[in-house]
């Protein structure tokens, strides 16, 4: 598991348009293609949960995984946010992931 804190973002006032981007590849590969859970926590609480994102082999990707308004309702602290990269792969599998944004 990977946990990356985001930088403060002042509220932005709507619950439409919260959007988790990044890129990453699948380094090694054996089998049916690995995946991967981007999930955005408020503190210890999950506010969203990209579910299983199959990964590309080879090649970096682009991803990206917009927040319901709900979801995005429930934030209610901006600067006390984090993603968790879970990966769901074998033990002998390598992820790479270069770069994640939260658009607001």
């Amino acid at each position: 598991m990977l946990e990356l804190s985001l930088s403060n973002v002042t509220d932005p006032g709507v619950d439409t348009g919260h959007i988790i981007r990044w890129r990453a590849k699948q380094q090694t590969s054996s089998g049916s293609p690995e995946r991967i859970s981007v999930q955005l926590y408020q503190g210890l609480t999950l506010i969203a949960d990209t579910f299983n994102q199959t990964m590309t082999r080879g090649a970096y990707a682009d991803f990206s995984f917009t927040l319901t308004n709900a979801q995005a309702n429930s934030i209610t602290d901006y600067s006390n946010l984090s993603f968790r990269f879970i990966p769901i792969q074998g033990s002998s599998e390598v992820m790479r992931v270069t770069w994640a944004e939260f658009e607001v």
